[in-house]
């Protein structure tokens, strides 16, 4: 199997390899599907978010929201759906990720020097643990870009803007028990930074002042309080 296809087999298998804003690009058909461009384009060094206007370098990035209060106990159907949201989020942010980082000098070679062993059995193996490795190196990249924080926004009857927060560490999705209502004129941005409130935070086990970025997924409907 071409190793490229193999690498992006194992992305999807092997998507628990998480440890610990993210937004998208340009996007057609459902957000949520694995091979759209998620971080950032198929290019090394260039990363950008969406916005109505254009895109915008992340490092330029200054839009932030603030949480005005508390809106609700979420669901535990509204806590899975969130959950499923910031995975498949999360997932193909990873191989998007793996697919950038494969063609880096250190792992073509690496490639290379494995597609030269005689022993076709013990290189079906170098490769497999070749794969892993990328992975996790994808996986720790994604999560120090985003400081493992989500903010996955909300779609209510009353139309206001209402964001749940989930942690992503050690492969795990972990959403905080209530949704809270933020200051942001329309609806929340893709990108958007976010602080979540000191008792989500404290849930979550997260560092004071540290912001979750606004995914970019479709609304996760839920029912008013």
């Amino acid at each position: 199997m071409h190793p490229r296809a193999r690498l992006f087999i194992a992305a999807i298998s092997l998507s628990a390899l998480w440890l610990s804003g993210c937004a998208s690009g340009p996007v057609t058909g459902d957000p949520t599907e694995l091979d759209q461009p998620m971080f950032g384009r198929n290019q090394d060094t260039t990363y950008f978010m969406q916005t109505p206007s254009g895109q915008v370098k992340v490092r330029d990035l200054a839009a932030i929201a603030r949480v005005i209060r508390r809106y609700k106990t979420l669901e535990a159907a509204e806590k899975e759906l969130i959950r499923l949201a910031v995975k498949r989020k999360i997932d193909g942010l990873i191989a998007q990720e793996a697919r950038i980082i494969e063609r880096e000098p250190k792992y073509v070679q690496a490639r290379r020097r494995i597609a030269t062993m005689p022993d076709r059995r013990a290189a079906a193996v170098e490769n497999r643990k070749l794969d892993q490795e990328i992975l996790r190196e994808a996986a720790r990249r994604v999560a120090d870009r985003m400081a493992n924080l989500a903010a996955v926004p909300m779609k209510t009857a009353e139309n206001r803007s209402i964001v749940a927060f989930a942690k992503v560490s050690d492969g795990q999705v972990q959403v905080a028990a209530s949704a809270y209502e933020v200051d942001a004129p329309g609806s929340i941005k893709p990108g958007t930074r976010i602080t979540p409130p000191a008792d989500a935070m404290a849930e979550l086990r997260t560092p004071s002042k540290v912001a979750a970025t606004t995914l970019d997924v479709s609304p996760v409907r839920v029912s008013p309080p």
